[in-house]
C-alpha cells in the first residue's frame, strides 16, 4: 500500500529529500513546548550492504505522521490527528539495511477542505503544521539524518487560498477558499 497524506516526503540516508510544514510556526519553542530541534548533519558511510542496522527515530509533529522504510510502516504517531496538541513527540526504533528510503507522511489537522482548524471556535485558524525529525544509529548514537532547510516536500493539499476566509464562520461558501 502506498502511503498518502496532506504533506508527504521521502528521506534517504544517503540523500535527504524531504519533510515540510505548512505556514505558521515550525518551532516547538514557538508553540510553548520546549524542545531543541536537531541540527542537520552529514550521514556517515553506511556499513556493508548486507548488514542490518538498528535506528532510533525521534520526531516532533503537529499534528500527525507515519514513517515507512520503503513501503513497510515502521512507526505511526500515537496521538490522533484531531487532538489539539502542538508538536507531540514520538521515539521509535527500526531495523534497516542501508542505504534505504525512509518515507514520511505528515498531516496537519484540517476540519474541512477550507484548510482551517477549529471552525466556529475562538481557536479558528489557518493550519500551522510542522515537523522536526532526527535519525540516529542506535548502536553508536551517531546522528545519520535530521530534518532541515535542504529537505523538500510534496504538498498535496494547501488551503485556504483565500486567506480572507480565515475568520469566516462558513469558510467553504467563499469562492476560491478551498
Amino acid at each position: 500500500m502506498k502511503p498518502t497524506g496532506y504533506r508527504a516526503a521521502a528521506l534517504s540516508l544517503m540523500t535527504i529529500l524531504a519533510a515540510c510544514s505548512g505556514g505558521g510556526s515550525t518551532s516547538p519553542a514557538d508553540s510553548g513546548t520546549p524542545a531543541t530541534p536537531p541540527a542537520p548533519v552529514t550521514p556517515p558511510s553506511p556499513p556493508a550492504a548486507s548488514a542490518s542496522v538498528r535506528y532510533k527515530g525521534e520526531v516532533w509533529a503537529d499534528n500527525w505522521f507515519a514513517a515507512y522504510v520503503g513501503s513497510t510502516k515502521v512507526a505511526e504517531d500515537s496521538v490522533p490527528i484531531t487532538t489539539e496538541r502542538s508538536f507531540n513527540s514520538e521515539t521509535f526504533t527500526f531495523d534497516a539495511t542501508p542505504p534505504f528510503e525512509l518515507n514520511l507522511v505528515i498531516k496537519d489537522y484540517k476540519q474541512d477542505d477550507s484548510g482551517l482548524e477549529y471552525i466556529g471556535t475562538p481557536q479558528q485558524q489557518i493550519g500551522d503544521g510542522g515537523f522536526i525529525a532526527q535519525l540516529t544509529d542506535a548502536g553508536t548514537g551517531t546522528v545519520v539524518a535530521a530534518s532541515g532547510s535542504s529537505w523538500k516536500c510534496l504538498v498535496v493539499h494547501k488551503a485556504p487560498l483565500n486567506k480572507a476566509c480565515a475568520k469566516d464562520p462558513d469558510p467553504l461558501r467563499r469562492a476560491g477558499s478551498a
